[in-house]
């Protein structure tokens, strides 16, 4: 099989060896764009110090979840390098949640602590008015764009906090 091929259709687990998972979320560090040990863009052998996740799987050719239950928080590789990141604040109505799902309590910008109390009108009083707004029946999303980074916020229908997600900006 050709290299490309067998890259494309790979079902191995390359954190198979790695050391148990850490119990917490590490915090994003806003001066260089990184979470604990990687920055965006790193390759995938980078994120070993955070351990062996508790769900590790290829969702598209090239692309695969890391997730890391009861610490609350995924990381996600777009070949082989690090594109994104969601932070688990309380649970989904719209996804089946994991029974062993834990939720993290991230900071911004050292001053909010995110739990599912936070408001959509509390974001919007600490960044200011988002780049998108995306309401639904069942959700309402939050977008800040800028400084080579995507940020969203998650809101369930009731307006808790569930999700806090970040990525890289790329050029449209």
């Amino acid at each position: 099989m050709k290299l490309v091929e067998r890259f494309l259709h790979d079902s191995s687990d390359p954190t198979e060896r790695w050391a148990p998972a850490v119990w917490t979320a590490p915090a994003f560090d806003w001066s260089d764009l990184r979470f604990g040990p990687i920055c965006f863009g790193d390759p995938l052998e980078r994120a070993e110090p955070l351990g062996r996740p508790d769900i590790f799987r290829r969702t598209l050719p090239g692309y695969c979840e890391m997730i890391y239950l009861r610490a609350g928080f995924q990381i996600d590789f777009d070949d082989g390098r690090f594109a994104y990141i969601a932070y688990f604040i309380a649970s989904d109505p719209q996804e089946e949640n994991h029974p062993d799902m834990g939720y993290s309590t991230p900071v911004l910008d050292d001053e909010l602590t995110l739990t599912p109390d936070v408001l959509a009108d509390d974001i919007k009083q600490k960044l200011g008015p988002p780049s998108d707004e995306q309401i639904d029946i069942d959700e309402t999303v939050l977008v800040y764009a800028g400084g080579g980074i995507v940020v969203e916020f998650e809101f369930d229908a009731d307006g808790r906090l569930k999700r806090w997600n970040l990525y890289p900006q790329t050029e449209t």
